[in-house]
C-alpha cells in the first residue's frame, strides 16, 4: 500500500486484435487483475477487513502494478511503441513504491529520494507514450481541432493548478530541492491531464473503446495523485483512503486499452459543425472563465490564472479562425452564384 511521500509541516478463447490474436493467457491475467483491483477498492471503502488481507498489503499491490505494466511493454514490442513507454513508466512507478515500502516507510525519508525518482518517471514516460499513440492515430487533424485541443488542455490545466498546485505550494516546507520535488508531482499530473484532454479534442471529441479506456486509465491516476497531494498537504491523508486503489487501477485499464480489439481509426475531417464540437469548447471556455472569477474571491495561484487566461486567448484566436473561414466560404459562394463555373461568364 502506498505511503505518504510528501513532507509538509503537518506530516513528516482468443480475441482478435488488429491482424493477430490476443493470447488467452493475456485475457486471463487482465481479468484477474481487474477482479483484484475491484476487491482492493472494496477493501478500502465498505469492507475494511478485506483491506488487511495479504493480497492488499505490503508490496502485493506493486506486484499487480508490475504485471499490468509488463503486459503494456509486451504490447509495445508487438506493435505500437507508445504502449511500451507507458508500461516502462508503470515499472518505474512500481519500483519507487516498492523502495518506499521496504526502505523508507518506517524512517524519516530524505527529500528527494530514490522513491521520488521512480514515482516522477511515470508521468514523462506516460506522456511520451500517449503522444506517440496520438501521432500515429490522429495525424493530419484540421487546424481548428488543434486549436480546440490546445484551449481544452490549457483549461484543464488551469483547473488542476487551482485545485492541486495551489494547496501543495501553500504548504510546501523545506529547502529549494525539497519544494521542487513536492511541486514536481502536481505539475507532472497537470501536463498529463492536459495531454489527455487535448488528445480527446484532436479526435473531434469522439472516443473509441481503446481511447476511452486509456483516458480512464490516466484520469484515475490523476484523481489518485491529486487527492493524495491535497490530503497530504492539509494533513488529512490516511493509508486506507478510498483513492489509494486508483493508482493500481491505472495500468490495468491501460492494459485493456492496449490489448482489446480496436476499430480502424477514421481521420478527423472538416465537416458541418456538430453539437459536440461546439458544446465542448464552450464548456472549457466557461471553465477557464469560472477560474478567473473564482480568483477574485479565493486564492487559486498564478499558474491557474495564467493557464485560464491563455485558454481564453486561444479560444479568441479560434473565433478569429472561424470568422476567416466563414468569410472565405461566403466570398466563394457569392462568386459561384454570379459566375458560371464552367464558362467563366457572368450569370
Amino acid at each position: 500500500m502506498r505511503r505518504s511521500r510528501l513532507r509538509f509541516a503537518r506530516s513528516s478463447p482468443a480475441v482478435p486484435v488488429g491482424r493477430g490474436l490476443v493470447s488467452p493467457v493475456v485475457v486471463l491475467v487482465l481479468v484477474l487483475l481487474s477482479g483484484w483491483a475491484v476487491a482492493y477498492e472494496l477493501g478500502d471503502t465498505i469492507l475494511p477487513a478485506m483491506g488487511n488481507a495479504l493480497l492488499f498489503s505490503g508490496v502485493a499491490p506493486d506486484i499487480a502494478f508490475v504485471l499490468a505494466s509488463v503486459l503494456l511493454v509486451a504490447r509495445g514490442f508487438g506493435g505500437e511503441r507508445g504502449w511500451a513507454f507507458i508500461g516502462a513508466g508503470g515499472l518505474c512507478w512500481a519500483a519507487g513504491d516498492i523502495y518506499w515500502t521496504l526502505a523508507l516507510s518506517n524512517v524519516n525519508p530524505p527529500v528527494p529520494s530514490w522513491a521520488d525518482a521512480g514515482y516522477l518517471l511515470f508521468c514523462p514516460l506516460a506522456f511520451a507514450g500517449i503522444l506517440s499513440l496520438v501521432r500515429q492515430r490522429i495525424s493530419g487533424a484540421p487546424r481548428t481541432l488543434v486549436v480546440d485541443a490546445l484551449a481544452a488542455a490549457l483549461a484543464a490545466g488551469a483547473l488542476s493548478a487551482a485545485v492541486v498546485v495551489q494547496p501543495v505550494l501553500a504548504n510546501a516546507q523545506g529547502g529549494s530541492l525539497a519544494v521542487a520535488t513536492n511541486l514536481a508531482y502536481p505539475v507532472s499530473d497537470l501536463l498529463l491531464l492536459g495531454l489527455i484532454i487535448g488528445a480527446t479534442a484532436l479526435g473531434n471529441w469522439r472516443l473509441n473503446r481503446t481511447w476511452t479506456l486509456l483516458a480512464a486509465s490516466m484520469l484515475v491516476f490523476w484523481i489518485a495523485d491529486s487527492v493524495y497531494l491535497i490530503t497530504t498537504a492539509t494533513g488529512t491523508y490516511h493509508v486506507n483512503a478510498w483513492f489509494n486503489p486508483l493508482w493500481y487501477w491505472s495500468p490495468v485499464l491501460a492494459g485493456w486499452a492496449a490489448w482489446l480489439p480496436r476499430r480502424a481509426f477514421v481521420r478527423p475531417r472538416v465537416t458541418a459543425p456538430s453539437t459536440r464540437g461546439i458544446v465542448m469548447p464552450l464548456g472549457f471556455a466557461g471553465g477557464a472563465l469560472a477560474i478567473l472569477v473564482w480568483s477574485s474571491f479565493n486564492t487559486v495561484g498564478v499558474p491557474a490564472i495564467a493557464l485560464a487566461t491563455s485558454s481564453l486567448v486561444v479560444i479568441m484566436g479560434r473565433l478569429a479562425m472561424t470568422w476567416r473561414e466563414n468569410s472565405r466560404l461566403l466570398r466563394a459562394s457569392q462568386k459561384e452564384a454570379m459566375t458560371d463555373p464552367l464558362t467563366g461568364l457572368r450569370n
